[in-house]
């Protein structure tokens, strides 16, 4: 669609058992990369043109998800969930076997504009909570790691640096309210972007003119009371 919202274009076709999530735009290739998946079978990454064409499968794991496009639209970075671990791996974005960038916990990657570093999630031990980390593009230890406040909002949320690399924006929910924050990468604590008083923010992402896109509102919760079940 359009900036703002006009002339929607639906670019996959799904069926009932099928999902296709977590889409991520070539700033220069021209395509999309994304999860697909089959509720019977594997997650997988696969790429089509802008306008939906071209469809390509680009990873045979059983679980490959969140996908992650390097700037000068080569690789794809996606986190694999293999033996009940997260780890992160990349592939040729034209095709091509796919390598392992970190044997630790780690997921929801995001590249940095100047294509040399990783974000993620991050946890180096199962007593330690999830924190941020700096992974080089080529993999390997982290660079970098930086504590994150127990409120922010983990599992599938997004990490996303900012345009002009200074920093990596996350969501943090104080107070069942949620709110953009940025942790500068040369350190120092994380500070607040936005300052909404209510409301969850469940997506966001920046345009590379600086300008923030989100989705916020309330997630209501029903409590069903089933009497004689048998």
């Amino acid at each position: 669609m359009g900036a703002d919202g006009s002339n929607p274009q639906r670019l996959t076709s799904n069926g009932p058992s099928s999902d296709s999530t977590f889409p991520a735009v070539s700033l220069r290739g021209g395509f999309i990369a994304f999860t697909q998946q089959d509720r019977t079978g594997p997650l997988n990454i696969w790429r089509m043109d802008i306008d939906g064409s071209n469809l390509k499968r680009l990873t045979e794991g059983k679980a490959d998800q969140k996908p992650a496009i390097s700037p000068d639209g080569q690789w794809v970075v996606l986190n694999r969930i293999e033996g009940g671990k997260w780890f992160l791996m990349k592939v040729p974005s034209g095709g091509g076997p796919a390598s392992q960038l970190t044997d630790y916990t780690s997921w929801m990657p995001s590249v940095s504009p100047d294509g040399k570093w990783i974000a993620c999630f991050y946890i180096p031990s199962q007593d330690q909570p999830p924190s941020l980390a700096m992974v080089p593009f080529a993999g390997g230890q982290p660079a970098k790691v930086f504590p994150l406040p127990p409120t922010v909002t983990d599992g599938i949320a997004p990490i996303v640096w900012t345009p002009d690399g200074r920093g990596i924006s996350y969501i943090n929910n104080v107070n069942g309210v949620g709110n953009i924050w940025e942790q500068p990468v040369t350190g120092g604590p994380p500070k607040p972007v936005t300052h909404f008083t209510s409301d969850k923010i469940f997506w966001f992402d920046w345009s590379q003119d600086g300008r923030l896109a989100l989705s916020r509102g309330t997630e209501p919760t029903d409590a069903v009371l089933i009497k004689n079940f048998r």
